[in-house]
């Protein structure tokens, strides 16, 4: 995205904390400036050096910080936030502080409007500094992928990193006996690496499920895999800001279940790219999900009517989309 901003428009550097990384050469070659600092009193010397006329912050140690530097050198800050993280995550001081830094005043960027109404609530901003800003998918790259072998039976697949309380494999290996009874050679096919995946090797194993859950980790041929399965499942158990999962499936012409969680409402249409079910109703979850293996033509209507609604999803739109809000608060900064 930042590399495909326009620099006459924007000017754009880069401020990291922390040590270089591989991604840095990335940024590097793509012609984004980029400055790794190793302390953090030296963001303040950093920020005024550029002579920077707004700050976009990323992250709680971010915007605590560059909130604060924003208001010593008094210029404008927004924020992005693509998730909704509980304060028992991030931590209830550095959520105070995080509050008490960010200005009811500033501008924000929620990757959805789930989000942008969940900030205007725990964060105190006005929804009218607020943008919504979808993410972006490339089309090609899922369209146009080519499946993964698969030995004919129904394939569903479940993608994102091993972490329970976070995207729900667990509630996966509840929900397929259910799918099983009717299509005994069904397979999941589990795509990611995590935190629980340990624990999901035992939970599949003491359940009887080794032939029909795969755990196939980390995956660079995820479109392949998206491809080759029948639906995709979101059994996301944490409110999602708005998943790329969903939206990939989306692209490559493949329907999707998902739990109403976060974000999830907007990257699924309910009952034309994909169903979605009350959150935790592993029950009915595992029912829509049947619903779909059976009535091959309704998933496959879904899959088209998916591939339309992912188009609008472009990078082109949100790079302007993102350039706009800069500008505006430009202007502002300027009035």
């Amino acid at each position: 995205m930042f590399e495909r901003l326009d620099r006459q428009r924007i000017q754009l550097e880069l401020l990291v904390l922390g040590q270089r990384t591989p991604e840095s050469a990335a940024f590097e070659n793509a012609g984004i400036e980029l400055l790794h600092l190793d302390q953090k009193r030296d963001l303040l010397a950093a920020v005024r050096s550029a002579a920077a006329d707004q700050l976009f912050l990323s992250g709680p140690k971010s915007q605590i910080l560059g909130s604060l530097i924003a208001r010593r050198l008094g210029v404008l800050a927004s924020h992005y936030f693509n998730h909704m993280m509980p304060v028992s995550r991030i931590g209830v001081w550095t959520y105070i502080a995080q509050r008490a830094a960010i200005r009811r005043n500033d501008s924000a960027v929620a990757v959805s409007a789930t989000i942008k109404q969940w900030l205007s609530k725990q964060y105190g901003l006005r929804a009218a500094r607020i943008d919504v800003i979808y993410p972006s998918v490339d089309m090609d790259r899922f369209a146009n992928a080519v499946a993964a072998d698969t030995d004919g039976s129904p394939v569903i697949a479940l993608i994102g990193r091993v972490a329970f309380d976070e995207k729900g494999q667990h509630l996966m290996v509840q929900a397929m006996p259910t799918i099983l009874s009717h299509h005994p050679g069904a397979v999941l096919n589990v795509i990611g690496d995590g935190r629980d995946l340990q624990e999901l090797r035992n939970l599949v194993a003491r359940a009887g499920l080794d032939q029909s859950i795969r755990l196939l980790g980390q995956r660079l041929d995820v479109p392949a895999q998206i491809k080759a399965a029948d639906l995709v499942v979101v059994p996301s158990t944490t409110r999602e800001g708005f998943p790329l999962v969903s939206l990939e499936a989306a692209a490559a012409g493949r329907p999707c279940v998902a739990f109403a969680s976060g974000g999830l409402i907007e990257s699924v249409q309910n009952g034309k790219t994909g169903i979605i079910v009350p959150p935790g109703a592993v029950q009915a979850f595992a029912e829509a999900t049947l619903s779909l293996l059976e009535d091959t033509d309704h998933a496959r209507a879904m899959g088209e009517a998916g591939q339309r609604f992912a188009a609008a999803f472009t990078i082109e739109r949100q790079v302007e989309a993102l350039t706009t809000h800069f500008e505006r608060i430009h202007a502002d900064q300027v009035t």
